[in-house]
């Protein structure tokens, strides 16, 4: 009985191996792993602030990584009680990945409710018209098509930034012959250093619950941003900087003041030599410029 239970100790070690080098073997990145541990522990709160963090620090450029974050904040909200918050998160993901399922654990409430907002996202259709690159300084227009059960939508935000520049400014489209547009302000680079116009596009209900989206706040459409011609560009130097200043001696004006100064000094020089003192009866100074068959006497 004991040899039996030492093997059946060795067969669990001999497959626990494996499966934990598997395991090792994919990069699952700390704020997901943190967050499903705080969930199996109950900690629900703390992996609703892990995963919000994880969403202001994400790369736009890893949409797969928002994903799963976005399936687990949901996942937390529901769990709470919190369904608005979860189906929030969860119409983010779907508009990352529209056919993402539920936590392989689900409860069959929680994946009744997750099946359901996936519906009713794929039954609205929020299409963006190409946005490849946006001119500096110049206004430019933002347009989409809405399409499905419009009835429920009640209006479609637009979110934008320049890439780095923090929160959202959001301005709501305009309908106009089944079409959605808003023109936008010029985009000004403050160092003409060249980067991305950050945009996503929300769908709300009357009651301003997110229905649809196309981007998401973590993970953005992004458009270039053309920087506009500036002075000194051309002649090879950097955005920003200033041109380097002649030397002083280098300057027109410098020369001219010399000059100015030596004329002056030498007139002065001959005019009181050459003059007499008249007034006190002293005798005058006598200036002779001789020649070379003419000497002075």
């Amino acid at each position: 009985m004991r040899r039996c239970g030492l093997l059946a100790l060795a067969g669990f070690v001999c497959l626990a191996v494996p499966v934990r080098s598997a395991q090792a073997q994919i990069q699952v990145p700390d704020d997901v792993q943190a967050m499903t541990r705080m969930m199996r522990d109950l900690r629900y709160e703390e992996a609703i602030q892990r995963g919000l963090r994880a969403l202001r620090e994400a790369s736009p450029r890893d949409p797969h990584r928002v994903a799963i974050v976005y399936r687990l904040l949901g996942t937390a909200y529901f769990l709470l009680g919190d369904e608005t918050h979860a189906r929030a998160a969860w119409v983010q993901l779907f508009a990352l990945e529209a056919e993402a399922r539920p936590p392989d654990e689900a409860s069959p409430k929680l994946r009744s409710f997750f099946e359901r907002v996936r519906l009713d996202a794929a039954s609205i259709e929020l299409d963006p018209a190409p946005l490849k690159e946006v001119p500096e300084g110049k206004p430019f227009l933002v347009e989409a098509r809405l399409a499905g059960t419009v009835s429920r939508v009640e209006r479609v935000l637009l979110h934008y930034r320049t890439e780095g520049a923090g929160a959202y400014a959001m301005r709501r489209l305009d309908r106009q012959g089944g079409l959605l547009r808003a023109t936008l302000p010029g985009v000004l680079l403050a160092d003409g250093s060249p980067r991305a116009f950050e945009y996503w596009l929300e769908a709300r209900d009357a009651q301003g619950a997110p229905v649809a989206l196309v981007g998401t706040e973590a993970a953005p459409l992004r458009a270039k941003i053309i920087p506009q011609r500036r002075d000194g560009v051309a002649e090879g130097l950097q955005p920003g900087s200033q041109p380097e200043e002649p030397p002083v001696y280098k300057r027109w004006w410098f020369w001219g003041i010399v000059g100015g100064a030596v004329a002056a000094s030498l007139g002065a020089g001959i005019y009181f030599g050459t003059r007499g003192d008249s007034s006190a009866g002293g005798p005058g100074l006598d200036v002779c410029i001789g020649f070379r068959n003419k000497p002075c006497p």
